[in-house]
C-alpha cells in the first residue's frame, strides 16, 4: 500500500544537518557566497518521513516566498511530486539553514528536450544571491551531462515579471518567449502547447500570448499575497495588466551552451558534472561524498 504524505508545520524546521539521515541523502555541492546545494538525481527514493520534512520547509517558506498566500492545500494535492521529478535540489545558507528549493523534469516535447522547471522558491533575504538562476543553470549543465551534450528548453508557469526580466537581461529577448508586440514563434508555441497538454491545460492556453487562463484555479486560492514585481516597467506593466488571479504565463527560454559553461567554470561544477554523468550512466542514485554537516 502507498505511504499516505501529510503535510503539517508542528514540528522542528528541516536544516542540513538532517538531511544526512535521510533515507536517501543527498550529494551536497557549493555555490559561490558560502551557499551549498543538495542535490537528489532520484528524488522518487526518498522515503515518506523524508518527503514529509522537506514538504512541511516547503509550506513554511513558500508564506515568505509567495508574500503570505498559503500554498498548504497545492502541496497537500501533490503527494506523488518526487516521484515524477528527475531531479530536486535544496539551497543551503552559509549558517546550515536551507535558503530554498526547486526541481525540474527532463521531458521531450515538439522533438526538443526540455527541463520543465517545477514549484521553486528562494526566501526572500536570500533573494539578493541570485540563486534562482545560479540552481536553474546547474540543472541545464547536470541535465546536458545526462544527455550528450544535446541542448534543451527550459520551460515553466509563472506570474512573476522578475523571471522573465531576468532572463531576457541576462540571455536576450530572442531566446525569452513571450516578447511583448513580438510573434512567438511556432516552434515555441508547439512546446507551450505540448507543455500544457501533459499538464492536462492544453485549453487553457493562448497560444498568441503564452497566457493559461485560470492556471492555478483548481489548486490555490491565490500564488501571490501581493502581486510581485522586477523593477522593470514594461515586464511588470505586461504581467500586472495581462494576467489575472489565476493566470499564468509559459515562459519558454532556449538557453545557449556559451552562458551555461560560464556559469559551470564560474561556479567550480566541472566535477560535479563528472561526478552526475558516472552515476547516472550507472543507473544509481547520487550519493554524498561527505556528510552534510561537514562539507563546509
Amino acid at each position: 500500500m502507498k505511504e499516505t504524505l501529510r503535510v503539517s508545520t508542528t514540528t522542528v524546521p528541516l536544516a542540513a544537518r538532517d538531511l544526512d539521515r535521510f533515507s536517501c541523502p543527498p550529494r551536497v555541492w557549493r555555490f559561490r557566497s558560502g551557499f551549498r546545494v543538495a542535490l537528489w538525481s532520484a528524488p522518487h527514493r526518498l522515503d515518506a518521513e523524508s518527503r514529509r520534512r522537506i514538504q512541511e520547509f516547503i509550506v513554511s517558506a513558500s508564506s515568505a516566498v509567495f508574500k503570505d498566500a498559503d500554498h498548504s492545500a497545492y502541496w497537500e494535492a501533490k503527494k506523488d511530486y518526487f516521484d515524477k521529478l528527475s531531479a530536486f535540489a535544496l539551497i543551503i545558507a552559509p549558517d546550515g539553514e536551507l535558503a530554498g528549493w526547486g526541481g525540474y523534469h527532463s521531458k521531450r516535447f515538439a522533438r526538443r528536450r526540455v527541463l520543465y522547471l517545477d514549484a521553486a522558491g528562494v526566501l526572500p533575504r536570500y533573494q539578493r544571491y541570485k540563486l534562482s538562476s545560479k540552481l536553474v543553470s546547474l540543472f541545464y549543465v547536470l541535465e546536458r551531462v545526462r544527455h550528450a551534450g544535446r541542448g534543451a528548453y527550459l520551460v515553466l508557469r509563472t506570474q512573476n515579471p522578475a523571471v522573465h526580466a531576468g532572463t531576457t537581461k541576462i540571455l536576450g529577448p530572442e531566446k525569452v518567449f513571450p516578447q511583448r508586440a513580438e510573434p512567438v514563434p511556432e516552434a515555441v508555441r508547439q512546446i507551450a502547447r505540448e507543455t500544457c497538454d501533459w499538464l492536462g491545460q492544453e485549453h487553457l492556453l493562448d497560444p498568441d500570448t503564452l497566457i493559461v487562463r485560470d492556471a492555478y484555479k483548481d489548486v490555490l486560492t491565490e500564488v501571490y499575497g501581493e502581486q510581485p514585481t522586477s523593477g522593470n516597467r514594461q515586464a511588470d506593466a505586461y504581467f500586472g495588466q495581462s494576467l489575472g488571479p489565476h493566470d499564468a504565463v509559459v515562459v519558454v527560454i532556449k538557453t545557449g551552451l556559451a552562458a551555461v559553461a560560464a556559469f559551470a567554470v564560474r561556479e567550480k561544477f566541472k566535477a560535479l558534472s563528472a561526478g552526475w554523468a558516472r552515476d547516472t550512466k550507472k543507473k544509481k542514485s547520487i550519493s554524498r561524498t561527505t556528510p552534510i554537516s561537514r562539507s563546509t
